[in-house]
């Protein structure tokens, strides 16, 4: 068996522990500790730690322009989802939908992985581009969740002053964020001509040590966070199915414009960064505005039930499937491949959409027959 299979084998295993622990845990409370644990302790320690032993390249300062591309891209593609899929984009499904499907959590899924099967350096390029994904799920979707609750309880304009101040929290939590204020620092020190070795014994000891426990922490917190109801169970997976396969056409795409000498891990990363699992950003933004409206007789803007179980469904499947890129080889490497994948996700993601319609269709032929009969 090959290393990376093994490894995989070893990530699966540490998730399947995170599902036995679930009635060990109790409640959401446990998880939720954890997961600070993760993006306040861990994460940070691993991205500070990957800064300061690579050299910074001026071209990662275009990885969160890149990573912007995807969010926008995805938010395109989930509104052509929605018209395959007949579903309101003014509902509250709809908007659900639109508000996380192009989001992305790498922290909570696929660093870890990056991190194990692909270098120190990748992940800090992962963590760069992340920062244009934060900007777009912080702010971008704040404003556009507001926008749609100004909207459907007709306030005006005059509450700018109301949602400036918001957008100005979120822009104080972007600073605040431990990972962003690693990356802050350890970029300082890179540009000044320091690396790891100026860090006294003690501190570089301490921080690596955090660093070791963010991959076994996070798969245990995937397994932890599996839940979900059977009742939205198809929609769920074909959303997530065809996120998984528009994001593989794009990075496809990206590949193909680039040198043909690229390092197999810089394609690597670019395929399995955009699987990354939905973020938890945009749920907060729903919270919020659901709680605003509790007021008023409008009826919900958002699904929070069904924001829950998506997240929690893209979590496993995010971490499942960058785990099969990372075991497979070249497969991955290789823009067709990549873009025969895509395309053949996005089918799959549209059969239900497409048997329901035939059978309308046909329903409808029928019906058509017997009123010819009749008269």
């Amino acid at each position: 068996m090959n290393i990376a299979l093994q490894k995989s084998v070893v990530f699966l295993l540490l998730i399947l522990l995170g599902v036995l622990l679930k009635k060990k845990m109790g409640g959401g409370s446990e998880t939720n500790s954890l997961k600070v644990l993760i993006l306040n302790v861990a994460l940070p320690a691993t991205v500070f730690i990957a800064l300061l032993k690579i050299e910074v390249d001026s071209n990662f300062l275009f990885l969160p322009f890149i990573a912007l591309v995807f969010n926008v891209l995805l938010w395109y593609a989930t509104t052509l989802f929605l018209k395959l899929g007949k579903i309101d984009p003014n509902g509250s499904q709809g908007k659900t939908l639109k508000l996380l499907l192009p989001s992305f959590a790498p922290g909570l899924s696929t660093f870890a992985i990056i991190s194990e099967f692909l270098g120190e350096k990748y992940l800090a390029m992962a963590a760069f581009a992340d920062v244009g994904n934060k900007i777009f799920v912080l702010i971008v979707m704040y404003l556009i969740s507001m926008q749609w609750y100004y909207q459907i309880t007709e306030q005006k304009a005059v509450d700018f002053a109301q949602r400036w101040v918001r957008v100005k929290q979120l822009l104080k939590a972007l600073v605040q964020e431990p990972i962003n204020i690693a990356v802050v620092i350890a970029l300082g020190m890179v540009f000044l001509g320091f690396n790891v070795s100026v860090l006294p014994f003690f501190l570089k000891e301490s921080i690596e040590k955090l660093a070791v426990i963010m991959t076994p922490l996070v798969l245990i917190f995937i397994g932890l966070s599996v839940k979900f109801k059977k009742s939205s169970i198809v929609l769920l997976l074909q959303s997530i199915i065809w996120r998984s396969g528009i994001t593989f056409v794009i990075s496809a795409i990206f590949i193909t414009l680039m040198p043909a000498n690229m390092p197999t891990s810089i394609i690597l990363l670019m395929v399995i960064l955009p699987q990354s699992a939905c973020s938890f950003w945009p749920y907060a933004h729903m919270a919020i505005v659901n709680e605003l409206q509790s007021k008023s007789d409008h009826p919900k803007i958002f699904r929070l039930d069904m924001a829950v179980n998506l997240l929690a469904l893209s979590l496993p499947f995010a971490t499942i499937l960058s785990l099969i890129i990372c075991s497979s080889g070249n497969v991955f490497t290789n823009s067709a491949n990549i873009l025969f994948l895509g395309f053949s996700l996005v089918a799959l993601s549209i059969t239900p959409f497409l048997i329901k319609s035939f059978q309308v269709l046909r329903r409808s032929i029928r019906l058509y027959k017997i009123k010819t009969v009749t008269s």
